[in-house]
């Protein structure tokens, strides 16, 4: 038998590339860059050409699996959906059913049918136990278009094919291909960018996206907003869209009133940038007029998340760029259509409802509570079952040991996922799902970020192995068998196909889902930006942009800032997503990037092994010794084990944010020394 080639799109991030797999029976050979893909012409990153290795991998699950006298033993899929269901009735029946939670992150993110399915089955089990990944890196993003523009739906996304001038604020695309905007190819595109115009990086460290930017300055770590809030400050002073907020906006005048104290003397304070940096960066803006903005989890992940992304859309409305050419827009989606659909805007305060119980003083926001809750709620018995969905928990959760005294007393943790990782070590029950390469899919988890208006469907490159399953199977079997029904369209779980849950998905899609599995790659319902439908339709709470919102101004005024000597920040990594694709790795554990002055001080030398340290807990790493990093701060990736697991640095308990119930993982003080942990 030969080898065949078959076209498909990677699923690991939101730049969704065109990808050719060579596949030699149900081998994978290897995996390039689709040239003929309109959007990634050919361009994929390391993490997308590993896709092959990572569905070989040794730690790949293969059959279902019970745990019994402790120890995970094989069994059929019969006797696994029998028990897991059986067992989910009776604690349903004797405590309810938001007993039975669900934490989906990534891994189902990306999977068109499971994330759908999955949820379904959330929503018609009735349970208000459900947490995702999303309230661990970027409920800021969500909570600020809530309030600000009064759904949740309302996602923007910077104008790639017309911006003159970009500010990318703690992230780097270069690495991540951008967090809550697809860039395939990002060195390419900041180069078209800066063709046309300026790109600018506000992030303590000279990453590689600052590199390859206009101009790079490095404010302290969780003061980006000051800077953000200096530039509508003076903007609205002398040199804002007046027209677009007369037309467009409704609170200008509180928030100037917000802005006032942001001074150049204060905010140069505050970052520890020089004035005419700041002056620098005013005058780009003024020069450009409108702006596209690019905030990342850098900012998302620090306890300044929610004012940071407040002030990126302020400056967005005081340049009149929301929703412009140039500026920011918000793609309505392929699938989704929301230019298309009725809006109910959500009141000021947005669409908040009923924390977890046993912590009184969050609350539950975008249909979710947030994850750090979870071992509170094993505690005090509210939740007895847990379905972990595409998921390392352990991974993703801060104060790990935490999480794991409550996931040893939980009766049931069902882990549906790829491989084996942290999570599947206290399993109850864990079902292997088939991988990208073993499924059809949609481009529905990424059409949102893209430039343009597109959808894509891809078959299955690889039969399925072994005792996989589709995740929208397995859910689809244990809700029928709890009496529920989670798929539309009058499917059968026991003869639909993945095709047909397709199908059912794409019904109300721009163009026909024929059209779409005919496509060969992806299908244009617009080939650039779309503009207008925003501001021109019954989208915005009574037709304006609610610039300054009560809960952010309040917050905003409450904020102080005493950082410690040393802090830490998070990083996106080239050869690892997260907790998945730990084999690219080249080092044995993190490395944490410090400035030659921090390395002096703890008199650490370049491959040293030390101890990052706070009152939570410890973690160590390999000192990578850079002049790039700011002074004072320290860049270590998430998604590591123990004893290299940044999350064992960090309060699930503590430190919460009270508007998302977002754990501060961003601008932490530690400490820093020579050696291994003790």
């Amino acid at each position: 038998m030969g080898t065949a080639e078959v076209r498909t799109f990677c699923r690991l991030c939101t730049a969704g590339c065109g990808v050719l797999v060579s596949v030699e029976a149900d081998t994978v050979m290897k995996v390039r860059g689709d040239k003929a893909h309109p959007i990634s012409q050919g361009y994929t990153c390391v993490k997308g050409r590993s896709l092959g290795v990572a569905h070989h991998d040794p730690t790949r699950l293969n059959e279902p699996m019970i745990r019994r006298n402790g120890r995970l033993v094989e069994v059929g899929w019969t006797e696994w959906l029998d028990d897991l269901s059986g067992r989910l009735s009776s604690i349903i029946a004797g405590y309810g059913p938001s007993a039975v939670g669900g934490f989906y992150s990534g891994g189902s993110y990306f999977d068109a049918s499971g994330h759908r399915i999955g949820q379904a089955f959330l929503s018609a089990l009735g349970t208000n136990s459900v947490y995702s990944s999303y309230t661990l890196d970027s409920p800021n993003k969500p909570l600020v278009a809530d309030l600000v523009g009064g759904s949740v739906r309302l996602f923007p996304v910077p104008d790639l094919e017309g911006t003159e001038f970009m500010l990318i604020v703690a992230t780097n695309p270069v690495i991540s291909h951008g967090h809550g905007i697809g860039m395939s190819n990002p060195l390419g595109r900041l180069r078209q960018i800066r063709s046309r115009g300026q790109v600018w990086v506000l992030d303590p460290r000279r990453t590689e996206t600052a590199r390859a930017a206009t101009r790079h300055l490095s404010a302290r770590p969780g003061t980006d907003y000051a800077v953000l809030a200096f530039l509508v400050r003076e903007l609205l002073s002398s040199g804002a869209d007046q027209r677009y907020l007369e037309d467009h906006v409704a609170g200008t005048t509180k928030l100037k009133r917000t802005v006032a104290g942001f001074d150049i003397d204060t905010v140069a304070g505050m970052t520890g940038l020089q004035e005419q940096d700041l002056l620098d960066l005013l005058s780009a803006v003024r020069r450009a007029g409108r702006v596209s903005i690019v905030t990342g989890t850098g900012a998302s992940m620090s306890r300044t998340a929610n004012v940071l992304e407040w002030m990126a859309w302020a400056l967005g409305a005081v340049t009149g760029s929301l929703d412009r050419p140039r500026g920011t827009w918000f793609n309505p989606g392929f699938f989704r259509q929301n230019d298309r659909s009725t809006f109910q805007p959500a009141p000021p305060e947005g669409n908040v409802t009923p924390g977890p119980l046993s912590r009184p003083e969050l609350c539950g926001r975008n249909n979710q509570l947030p994850a750090v809750a979870i071992p509170d709620e094993v505690a005090a018995g509210n939740l007895r079952a847990l379905f972990a969905l595409g998921a390392n928990l352990v991974a993703a959760n801060p104060q790990t040991r935490r999480l794991t005294d409550a996931l040893r007393d939980i009766e049931i943790l069902a882990v549906v996922d790829i491989v084996a990782n942290e999570t599947t070590e206290f399993a109850t029950h864990v079902a292997p799902a088939a991988g990208p390469l073993e499924r059809s899919d949609l481009s529905t988890s990424s059409e949102i970020f893209q430039s343009s208006v597109v959808g894509q469907y891809t078959p299955a490159t690889v039969p399925l192995s072994g005792g996989r399953r589709p995740l929208w199977w397995i859910m689809a079997q244990i809700a029928d068998r709890l009496g529920l029904d989670v798929l539309t369209g009058g499917l059968d779980p026991h003869r639909a196909t993945t095709d047909d849950v397709l199908a059912e998905m794409a019904a109300g899609a721009r163009l026909p889902f024929s059209q779409v599995l005919d496509g060969d790659g992806p299908v244009f319902a617009e080939t650039s930006a779309i503009f207008g439908w925003v501001l021109g339709g019954a989208v915005l709470p009574e037709g304006r942009w609610r610039i300054a919102p009560p809960l952010l101004v309040g917050q905003l005024a409450e904020l102080t800032h005493a950082p410690g000597p040393l802090v830490l920040i998070p990083r996106r990594e080239r050869r690892q997503l997260n907790g998945f694709l730990r084999f690219l790795q080249e080092t044995p554990m993190p490395e944490v990037i410090m400035h030659p002055a921090d390395a002096d001080r703890a008199s650490v030398g370049d491959g040293d092994v030390v101890t990052i340290g706070t009152d939570i807990g410890e973690m160590q790493g390999l000192a990578r010794i850079d002049a790039d990093m700011s002074i004072g701060v320290l860049s270590i990736p998430h998604g590591w084990r123990a004893p290299s697991s940044v999350n064992d640095l960090l309060s699930g308990e503590h430190d919460i944010d009270s508007l998302t119930g977002m754990p501060t993982l961003s601008g932490v003080a530690v400490t820093l020394r020579r050696g291994s942990t003790r």
